[in-house]
């Protein structure tokens, strides 16, 4: 089977997104599927990967978005497509690249669409939504779902915006972690002894913008030192917002160790952690913490979010946005003994190869008759 995966808003920085990609493509070409993926870079060229090739199309850098790029004319993209003749289409941006999802359907080439991000969730983040746009949203998912065989939803969080349309054509499908890389055993008492010898070494690994919610961790991290208890926090990756939150808590014990794109060293300073903190609000499934709990360290995050369907009780705790009781959680995950093999264990029922399987089947599975119907309602 050919499988071409195509993603907008991507950089060498890019989190789980591009993890996503790389994993599942991995997981296909070990189970003999061909695979490519076409993302935006600053010219036209083709890379050869360990599961196939990466081939970038000429596209535009976005303003302070940290480094994204996008490709604004999908003609390059759809020439390509008709010359490797692919069977099945990913689509990993539902935003800007529908037309390639129309174009490959009326191609008879089978087109799933990942939904990453709820997209009034993260457009509220930014500016205040209207009901015309909350309308202007609904009617871009009845779109989505249209022209999409299979819209790919990692959790019921993500699949809850596709519900509410009665879209008929959903597959929740959870993500994966890599155990083997991402294990207790990558535990550094050189990482711990350096940032915190004697206190809590709390991580934040998200993108530093908005919709991230990034300065929560800064406000629990500033609680915790306000109530005479030692901690530091470890602030794995980039964006936006890194300068304004460097100016503001200067004064309190973080070191920004910036976007790590070496697995190993990432998964050293996760199982180092005592907490992984997640305050972000809309996240539809969150790798970082799953790696984190596959690395034996338990995760806090937003009760609102995804996570309260992949962290569940075993993997950490679950709060709303509160600091006084973030900071109190944060206390109780690191002095818990058990912690680090509940979290373990929750992260012991995802894989990437789980992950492929499921989407292989879907892939593999011939058109049904009634292949039209993408809603629950004519």
């Amino acid at each position: 089977m050919r499988i071409v995966q195509i993603a907008n808003f991507y950089s060498p920085k890019s989190g789980g997104i591009k993890t996503s990609m790389i994993e599942l493509s991995k997981q296909y070409s070990q189970l003999g599927h061909e695979c490519w993926h076409f993302v935006p870079g600053k010219k036209f060229q083709i890379r050869v990967a360990e599961f196939g090739e990466i081939i970038e199309f000429p596209s535009v850098k976005i303003p302070f978005s940290g480094g994204y790029r996008i490709i604004l004319s999908t003609k390059l993209i759809i020439k390509r497509i008709s010359q490797i003749a692919p069977d099945v289409v990913e689509l990993h941006d539902r935003l800007t690249l529908l037309s390639v999802a129309d174009w490959a359907r009326k191609e008879n080439i089978k087109v799933v669409v990942f939904a990453h991000e709820v997209l009034t969730k993260v457009i509220k983040a930014f500016i205040p939504i209207p009901i015309k746009l909350n309308k202007i949203v609904r009617k871009w998912n009845v779109k989505t779902a249209r022209s999409a065989d299979k819209i790919i939803c990692t959790t019921e969080f993500a699949a809850k915006e596709f519900r509410e349309i009665k879209a008929a054509n959903i597959e929740k499908i959870p993500l994966g972690v890599d155990h083997g890389m991402f294990n207790p055993q990558k535990k550094s008492d050189f990482v711990k002894s350096t940032y915190s010898p004697e206190g809590i070494l709390l991580v934040l690994a998200s993108r530093l913008s908005k919709e991230k919610d990034p300065e929560f961790a800064f406000e629990v991290l500033k609680n915790l030192v306000d109530s005479n208890i030692k901690a530091h926090l470890l602030v794995v990756g980039a964006g936006p917002l890194k300068k304004r939150l460097q100016r503001k808590y200067f004064e309190l014990p973080v070191t920004y160790k910036g976007f790590i794109s070496d697995r190993n060293q990432l998964s050293i300073l996760l199982a180092s952690a005592d907490v992984l903190l997640a305050p972000g609000p809309n996240e539809t499934f969150c790798l970082a913490a799953l790696e984190a709990m596959a690395a034996g360290t338990p995760v806090l995050a937003r009760e609102e979010s995804a996570l309260r369907e992949v962290v569940l009780s075993n993997g950490g705790g679950l709060a709303a946005r509160d600091v006084t009781g973030w900071a109190r959680i944060v206390n109780r995950l690191a002095h818990d003994t058990k912690a680090p093999e509940k979290a373990r264990n929750q992260a012991l029922r995802y894989s990437w190869r789980r992950s492929a399987e499921m989407l292989l089947e879907i892939y593999e599975t011939k058109v049904a008759e009634n292949e039209g119907k993408f809603f629950e309602y004519r």
